[in-house]
């Protein structure tokens, strides 16, 4: 045999015993491989594993819950402010209902007066004086007597122009030659309806003071509204006050001025009353 052939015999008898040791080294390897434990989970794991999946999944619904239950509570409130603001309105609403249902009662009893100065004529104030049959005796014969016996500054004149009847009637007119109020010389109980009374007015002149201490006296509480509008400017006004049947009072403003001339400028009066 030849030296290629004792060569080929040798590497082949070499490669056989190389496989052979490769095959031995893998299935010690593997071998070794199955000897190492797979590890196993005990009850306690399995029951910690579940306990955490439960805790999340209640801790996803109690933030879902939470923000479900804001958006309601903020959808409530929303609702609240609203049924409030709705009752508001309707409480405004019936407050001028009420206001107008009053001014209109009020309306419906209430005198239309309308004051101004005239021309200084005792006659006719003693013509009035004679034809009025509410007064006593003794009365007629004081009225007269201050009529003949006063400096009359003003004579005023006020006309009932409604069928509504005015009660307890005063004139007050502040002069502003003198910066100080008259008083009318005697008070008037009630004007017939269609009717007209004059008042004269002699003195003494007044400080504002005194005028609303006369008022709270006359009307009480009911006329203190009156004070406010009881200016010491530069306009003379004539200031009637009177009732109404309930006994609410009334001040009706006028302004006037006096020329050179003695003729007498009046302006549109203003009507006022108390609560």
């Amino acid at each position: 045999m030849d030296n290629t052939s004792l060569d080929s015999s040798q590497n082949t008898s070499e490669n056989v015993t190389d496989n052979k040791a490769k095959d031995a080294s893998h299935r010690r390897s593997d071998t070794a491989i199955a000897r190492i434990p797979y590890p196993r989970r005990r009850a306690s794991d399995w029951i910690a594993f579940f306990i955490q999946l439960l805790l999340a999944i209640a801790a996803i619904w109690y933030t879902d819950e939470t923000r479900r239950l804001r958006l309601q509570s903020k959808d409530q409130m929303n609702l609240m402010e609203n049924q409030s603001k709705l009752l508001k309105d309707q409480l405004h609403l019936y407050e001028d209902q009420t206001h107008l249902l009053r001014d209109q009662s009020r309306l419906s009893i209430a005198p239309y007066l309308s004051p101004g100065l005239v021309d200084i004529d005792l006659q006719e104030l003693k013509k009035k004086t004679l034809e009025d049959k509410d007064l006593s005796t003794e009365e007629r014969r004081e009225r007269l007597n201050t009529i003949e016996n006063s400096d009359v500054k003003f004579m005023c004149s006020v006309q009932n122009t409604s069928s509504k009847i005015p009660y307890n009637l005063n004139v007050y007119i502040y002069d502003v030659r003198t910066r100080s109020f008259l008083q009318n010389d005697y008070s008037q109980e009630y004007i017939k309806e269609n009717d007209y009374e004059l008042f004269q007015l002699s003195g003494p002149y007044y400080s504002k003071d005194q005028v609303t201490s006369q008022i709270k006296e006359d009307y009480g509480d009911h006329g203190e509204f009156i004070f406010n509008q009881l200016e010491v400017g530069d306009e003379s006004y004539i200031a009637l006050i009177f009732q109404d049947l309930e006994g609410r009072v009334y001040l009706s403003k006028r302004k006037f001025s006096i020329d050179d001339s003695g003729e007498v400028q009046h302006k549109p009066s203003v009507l006022l009353h108390s609560e």
